[in-house]
């Protein structure tokens, strides 16, 4: 049946002597692509399978710092094409919760959205980055936004307000702006929002991450940025270019840009590489409420790069924020990526080139909110819930009911104090600080604590019983 030349080469040929792997890349993107194509259709991305590849092992390796089930999702787009470059929806697809898009998943973006809050008051001609702005207790109808280290810095600049990411500031700059026509420029601009009550309008609170967003959304709303204001649609396959939608004005995206530039890296990051950073950057980091979500967003000229790490099933990780957890992935998603070969933009025309406050006109000067009346500072101090702590793990004993229960401990506020467990509220306080609970069962526990003046505090824990 066989020649003999024919065995000669068979017999010469070598054996295989190990399996090759199959290609495995972005399947969450592939999952998303295949799902709305024909049967049997080729579909051609912009992926690029070396970065893709070395951002995959990135995240392996990133992934095993995590001691609590943490996972991480991280979009790359390269700005003048607007096209997805690597797309990674979970550190590891074939995990216990690997298959979740969390770059496609809305979480609360923590402070993530206060450069566009800041662009558009740009815009508006309400403020310059030289503008000082008043980091102090405020009193916004019933919200009163704190810091995340719940101290207040004073007058600062609008420049320090933004690279601080301190929180009264930019809740002022929302009300002026408006932040239903925040919601509704972000919207137009493509971004899909959502929002936990379905009633209602969007209000203050967005300013601090009060609504739903998705990785994929903020890293296609950032590359506005170097594109000066504009924004497009990401380019997930090799279509044509979607058409732009302004979000901003030039000079508006030019002063973030130029602000953000100096963001602060984190601790240790500079010591350990040297002052000059090696690409041009601006990003922005955030936190959601209770450590659930850490955030960073950066973006060069010709990239932009965005960074969500936190669980999948939206628990709360405690110590776990923006700055500390995302930025070095970020930064180390960067040095993946080729040198830049555009630089960010001059200064529009329109642009007001000064550092100094003495030198901008008198209406630019100092920004103050224009409300009906002033804003007022916070008279007492708003409660503080004190035990259990946010996000901790309580372990609860059922011979504890004896004793009246899960003790709940608070300071602050006017008393007395009422405590609301998942919605339904205790009969009475133990003391005029403090309560008790006592649970019916393992699981999440969303714990509320409100004072006479109708100031609350709100954690959320997980209760186990011990056996």
């Amino acid at each position: 049946m066989l020649s003999g030349s024919e065995m000669a080469d068979a017999l010469g040929e070598p054996l295989p002597v190990g399996r090759l792997a199959f290609p495995f890349l972005a399947p969450h993107l592939t999952q998303h692509l295949a799902a709305r194509a024909a049967p049997g259709s080729t579909i051609a991305t912009p992926i690029d399978r070396g970065l893709q590849s070395s951002l995959e092992a990135l995240a392996q390796r990133e992934a095993l710092r995590f001691d609590d089930a943490g996972d991480l999702a991280v979009v790359v787009v390269e700005n003048r094409a607007h096209a997805v470059r690597a797309y990674l929806g979970s550190a590891n697809f074939l995990g216990p919760h690997g298959q979740l898009d969390l770059a496609r998943a809305q979480r609360s973006p923590g402070s993530t959205l206060k450069p566009f809050i800041y662009g558009l008051a740009f815009d508006d001609r309400a403020i310059h980055p030289a503008s000082l702005i008043d980091d102090e207790p405020m009193r916004f109808g019933d919200y009163i936004p704190r810091n995340f280290d719940r101290q207040f810095e004073g007058t600062v600049s609008v420049r320090e307000a933004l690279q601080q990411s301190l929180n009264v500031p930019a809740v002022a700059l929302l009300d002026r702006v408006g932040a239903v026509r925040f919601v509704g420029d972000l919207r137009t601009a493509g971004a899909g929002l959502g929002f936990r009550r379905l009633a209602g309008t969007p209000s203050l609170p967005v300013a601090l991450g009060g609504l739903g967003i998705s990785l994929a959304d903020l890293a296609m709303l950032y590359a506005s940025f170097p594109n000066g204001g504009e924004v497009r649609a990401l380019r997930l396959t090799e279509d044509a270019a979607p058409k732009p939608v302004r979000l901003m004005g030039a000079a508006a995206a030019w002063y973030v840009t130029d602000i953000l530039r100096g963001s602060p890296l984190p601790e240790g990051y500079a010591q350990a590489l040297g002052l000059a950073r090696a690409r041009d950057l601006g990003f922005k980091t955030g936190t959601s409420y209770g450590f659930r979500d850490a955030w960073a967003i950066g973006y060069s000229p010709d990239y932009t790069v965005g960074v969500w790490v936190g669980r999948a099933d939206g628990s709360p990780r405690p110590g776990h924020y923006g700055r500390n957890t995302a930025t070095p992935i970020l930064l180390k998603a960067f040095d993946l990526l080729p040198p830049d070969r555009a630089h960010f933009a001059e200064a529009p025309a329109e642009v007001l080139s000064t550092s100094s406050n003495a030198a901008l006109p008198p209406g630019l000067r100092h920004f103050l909110p224009d409300r009906l009346g002033p804003l007022r500072p916070v008279s007492g101090t708003p409660p503080r819930i004190l035990f259990p702590p946010d996000g901790a793990v309580v372990e609860w004993r059922a011979e504890d009911g004896a004793h009246g229960g899960l003790p709940l401990k608070a300071e602050g506020g006017a008393k007395p104090l009422a405590w609301i467990v998942n919605g339904a509220p205790l009969e009475k306080p133990t003391s005029a600080a403090g309560s008790a609970w006592q649970p019916d069962g393992d699981g999440f526990a969303r714990i509320t604590v409100v004072d006479a003046e109708g100031h609350s505090a709100e954690i959320r824990v997980r209760v186990v019983r011990q056996r």
